[in-house]
């Protein structure tokens, strides 16, 4: 699909759409970044956009090296991060899922994406509207960006939560676990348990050395019931969640702007082979810094639980990007 580049990083970054999950970010991205930056906000409900303009400006006293205003998306140059948060995130447990908010919110990124394609800027574009993974295979496919600076947030929250889970399930602290979550930001999400490392042993050698009594496929299930339901219990009562995934769009912006060489599981678009499929977009660990994303090989032994999830969600993923998805809403 589209070709690989280079590019040098600006400090100014877009934050479209301001709505919970918008202001989230930006407040985010102006008080936990390594660097001064230029935030630029923007939002078709200009009411909301000004009265978020002054909360952050209110904000940013003791930051007062960054600034923060008011733009649109013609103002961008080569090198700026674009990041996309407008849309619908309603979804409801046993009722509607993050795939099912597609043809709403891809209705609403169309003229985004357009834009962006006309404008024929070099930027980074990070997406975290759901559904993140598809909406990332549409935005390299509708801008013609370079596929390695477009990328979502993927599952980089799923793993998070799988952290929490197994730290709490394992009496064990969360820093001494890694391990990752893939496939998509959603129900079909893969829990890779067979790969998980706690105090640098395989899962199943800590398991042995601490004569715990723990089925593995048991754990699995759980792990990944844990992982799918945690943003609903979040939305149950409060209506959506929101610092979570500030904190993740802040982590990969200081990515790029500082040359990190971050490890992180996010959507990607591949249009190559994965689990043996064809497989058009999924979320799986890349490394990103300052020159957006690129593979990286890393030794997962697969269960064939594991392996047939991903699959699964493969299938789905294709025939999404592939064929377009009736959604209910």
């Amino acid at each position: 699909m589209n070709v690989n580049i280079t590019i040098t990083p600006s400090n100014r970054i877009f934050v479209i759409g301001l709505g919970n999950v918008g202001s989230a970010c930006a407040f985010s991205l102006l008080h936990n970044n390594s660097k001064p930056i230029e935030l630029v906000i923007s939002d078709i409900n200009t009411n909301l956009l000004k009265s978020q303009l002054l909360d952050l400006i209110n904000s940013i006293e003791l930051n007062s090296n960054s600034i923060v205003r008011i733009g649109n998306l013609n103002e961008i140059i080569d090198g700026d991060i674009v990041v996309l948060t407008l849309g619908s995130n309603a979804i409801q447990q046993g009722k509607t899922t993050r795939l099912d908010l597609f043809n709403k919110n891809y209705n609403m990124m169309k003229d985004i994406f357009h834009q962006i394609k006309i404008l024929n800027k070099t930027i980074f574009l990070i997406l975290v509207t759901n559904p993140v993974d598809v909406l990332t295979y549409f935005a390299v496919k509708d801008t013609k960006l370079p596929k390695n600076l477009v990328f979502g947030t993927g599952t980089y929250l799923d793993s998070i939560r799988l952290k929490i889970f197994l730290s709490d399930y394992l009496s064990v602290k969360y820093t001494d676990i890694h391990g990752y979550v893939i496939g998509e930001h959603g129900e079909f999400a893969v829990p890779l348990l067979s790969s998980v490392k706690i105090n640098n042993l395989n899962i199943q050698e800590y398991i042995s050395q601490n004569n715990l009594q723990i089925n593995l496929e048991n754990l699995y299930t759980q792990s990944k019931q844990f992982v799918t339901s945690y943003a609903y219990r979040i939305i149950e009562n409060k209506g959506y969640t929101n610092f979570g995934i500030a904190r993740v769009v802040n982590i990969l912006c200081n990515a790029i702007l500082n040359n990190q060489d971050l490890i992180a599981p996010l959507s990607v678009v591949l249009d190559n082979l994965y689990c043996d499929l064809y497989t058009n977009v999924l979320s799986i660990p890349v490394l990103l810094n300052s020159q957006g994303w690129k593979s990286v090989k890393l030794n997962f032994n697969l269960s064939d639980i594991e392996i047939n999830a991903i699959q699964e969600t493969i299938k789905i993923l294709n025939k999404i990007t592939d064929f377009g998805y009736i959604s209910p809403i």
